[in-house]
């Protein structure tokens, strides 16, 4: 009896060798994985943070990022638009930004006169001409860009002057064009989409231009 206690002891001692003597079976058995592991990825490349126009969740005033006095007459507008700050109906972009038409809106008795000879509206004084979003959260790139545009049914277009994803969105009879682009000089995702009453290309095609011309990194900057 006294030789079999000699060599439980014995088995004791040489358990507690091999694991330390302040640690447990499992602890130990946890520190060999997790030496492994560091010398498994020793060498592996260190990822490489790739910086963001402006941090997430900061949000662009739109008096800012959008010059009212130079955007109306540049899309050809005769009365002053004015900018209007929508930023807080998306979760994702830093700046959403009406931009509306300026001017006397009609009486109602006005409006229904115009229906008498008109099927439609329009674009009224203090309705939408179009909408201008700045994504700037994350780091953009335009291969990646170019691909993805036809999945969202889109195609890539370069009649601004530079390259964009248009979509064709059908309001009624007409066909409305809709633009998104990475600024070339910002490099945040820009969105430029008709106003709900608008279904003039033209108008919105100048609206996209125009916002591609007025948005740089003065515009962008943060405190």
């Amino acid at each position: 009896m006294r030789t079999r206690l000699l060599i439980a002891l014995g088995l004791l001692v040489t358990t507690a060798t091999g694991c330390g003597k302040s640690e447990s079976g499992e602890e130990y058995a946890r520190k060999q994985a997790e030496e492994q592991d560091k010398a498994r990825f020793k060498d592996a490349p260190k990822a490489v943070k790739v910086p963001t126009p402006v941090p997430g969740g900061t949000l662009i005033p739109c008096d800012k990022l959008l010059d009212a006095a130079t955007f109306g007459p540049a899309i050809g507008e005769k009365e002053p638009v004015r900018i209007k700050d929508n930023t807080r109906s998306s979760k994702e972009a830093a700046a959403v930004c009406e931009v509306v038409r300026g001017g006397v809106r009609p009486t109602q008795a006005e409006m229904d006169k115009i229906l008498k000879t008109k099927n439609r509206l329009g674009v009224l004084p203090d309705d939408q001409l179009c909408v201008v979003s700045a994504f700037c959260w994350s780091a953009e790139n335009d291969a990646k860009f170019k691909e993805k545009c036809p999945t969202t049914g889109g195609s890539m277009d370069s009649s601004l002057g530079f390259d964009a994803c248009v979509r064709v969105m059908a309001i009624g009879v007409d066909d409305v064009k809709n633009f998104r682009f990475i600024d070339a000089d910002t490099r945040c995702l820009i969105e430029v989409r008709a106003g709900p009453g608008m279904v003039d290309n033209e108008v919105i095609s100048s609206c996209a231009r125009t916002a591609s011309q007025q948005i740089g990194l003065e515009q962008i900057k943060t405190p």
